[in-house]
This record gives C-alpha cells, sequence and structure tokens, in this order.
C-alpha cells in the first residue's frame, strides 16, 4: 500500500515538473514570436541569416566554418531578442526617467549593432575567400546558375512578400506563390548537395519569417496587444507550409523528370 502510495507522489511530481518544463520553453517561444513579429531588425536578421546559410551551402563550407556562421547568427539573433525585452521593460517607466531611458535603449541597440558588424566582418573572412576562388574557375556562371537564380528568387519571393503585405491584405495566392519559390530554390541549394540539416532550417527559417512578416504590427504595438495563441498562426501558417510543401514537390517532379 505504502509502495502504491509513493508511486502515485512520483508520477504527480514528474507530472507537474514535465509542465514546469513545458511551460517554461513556451513562454521561451512567445518571446522569440514577440521579437520576430514586432521588431523590423528581428525580421532582418532572419532574412540575412536565410541568405548568408543559403550561400554557405553553395559554397561548401566545411563543417567548423559552418557552426562558426551558426554561432554568429545565435548571438545576433540572441542579442535581438534581449534588446526587444528591454525596450518593452522601458516604456513602461514614468516620464521622469525618460532621459535614462533613451541611454539604456541606445546602448542595448549599440550592443546589437556592434555583434551585427563583427559578424559581417568573420563571415566576410569566411566566405570571400570561397566566393573569389569561384570567380577565378572558369564557367563559373554555367556551373553556378541555377544557385544563383535560387538566391535570386529567394530574395525576389521575400521583397514580393513584404511589399504586398505592406500595401494591402496579403492574398492566399501570393502566400503560396512566394512560399512554393522558396521551398523549390531551398531545396535546388541544398537538396543538390544532399545537405539535409541546412534545407530543414532554411524551410523553417523561411516558415517564422513569412508568418511573422503577416504578423507585424509595428505601427500598432503600443495600442493593441498582440495575441500569440497558435490559432492567430494557423491561418496563415497553412498557407505557408502548404507553399513550401508545394516547391518542394515540383522540385522532386523536375529531378525525377531530368532523371528519365
Amino acid at each position: 500500500m505504502t509502495y502504491h502510495i509513493w508511486r502515485s507522489c512520483m508520477s504527480c511530481e514528474i507530472i507537474n515538473f514535465a509542465r514546469k518544463i513545458g511551460r517554461s520553453f513556451w513562454n521561451a517561444w512567445e518571446g522569440l514570436l514577440y521579437s520576430l513579429y514586432t521588431q523590423q531588425h528581428m525580421r532582418f536578421h532572419f532574412f540575412a541569416a536565410i541568405l548568408v546559410v543559403s550561400v554557405a551551402v553553395v559554397l561548401k563550407l566545411s563543417t567548423v566554418e559552418m557552426s562558426i556562421l551558426s554561432v554568429l547568427i545565435i548571438l545576433v539573433i540572441s542579442l535581438e531578442i534581449v534588446n526587444t525585452s528591454m525596450e518593452s521593460a522601458m516604456d513602461h517607466v514614468g516620464e521622469e526617467m525618460k532621459p535614462l531611458v533613451k541611454r539604456a535603449k541606445d546602448a542595448s541597440a549599440g550592443a546589437v549593432l556592434v555583434c551585427s558588424f563583427g559578424s559581417v566582418i568573420i563571415a566576410g573572412y569566411l566566405i570571400m575567400p570561397k566566393v573569389l576562388t569561384v570567380f577565378q574557375t572558369r564557367n563559373w556562371l554555367m556551373n553556378y546558375r541555377s544557385d544563383m537564380l535560387s538566391l535570386a528568387a529567394v530574395m525576389a519571393a521575400m521583397l514580393i512578400f513584404v511589399n504586398v503585405r505592406g500595401s494591402k491584405k496579403l492574398s492566399v495566392a501570393a502566400m503560396v506563390f512566394c512560399s512554393a519559390c522558396c521551398g523549390f530554390a531551398f531545396s535546388q541549394i541544398c537538396g543538390s548537395r544532399k545537405h539535409i540539416p541546412s534545407f530543414l532550417i532554411l524551410v523553417s527559417g523561411s516558415i517564422m519569417l513569412l508568418n511573422g512578416v503577416i504578423r507585424s504590427r509595428e505601427e500598432q504595438i503600443a495600442k493593441e496587444h498582440i495575441n500569440l495563441h497558435p490559432r492567430y498562426d494557423f491561418p496563415s501558417l497553412k498557407y505557408i507550409i502548404a507553399g513550401e510543401f508545394f516547391g518542394f514537390a515540383l522540385w522532386t517532379l523536375a529531378k525525377f523528370a531530368q532523371s528519365l
């Protein structure tokens, strides 16, 4: 009898501990989404990270070089989240503290700026020698034609997405088309090199970025509360994910047709 009681108590403790851990992870996820939805700089960092990872895959950077780039991307995004948290906390300080609040915000933004510039310099040291080596090879334009078109498709899709979202309500066709372009481009860049981890990272990052563009409310953040419940994300997410899978399916069919 005592054993069963002890076992039941232990089970309850484990369940409560698991719930606390799950709630902590969910709160952290909401913080990331909040930064992505409300901060234009965070969306720019995501966009830059997608391009950098894509170029790194095309240039076939080594595992160590890819790890260094990953650390740089994580540092910049993490600092931007910290900057967002400080700005959100400082917005509720009284009027008499406004000059100090401005200094705190400027210092926090300066930390992000320093980290971003440092990351650009380090990434340049890693990527530029590879780029120069590519330009020195014969027929480099023909060899990397499909990769260059894929990168151009990603940038064009993101720019179209942002411009259409800024001018009017984004249509379902635009969401699916831009997402499909990204899915096809990432499949071309990573699939031909069998770089599955980078493909998953690029697809996940593009889905978060496109959904963040849709949910962006910079001009209303001071007036309305952004609800981060998943049901508010589902209407746009389902079209974005469907578009990404559609682009991957098109690339798979194209590769299958070429093999016949």
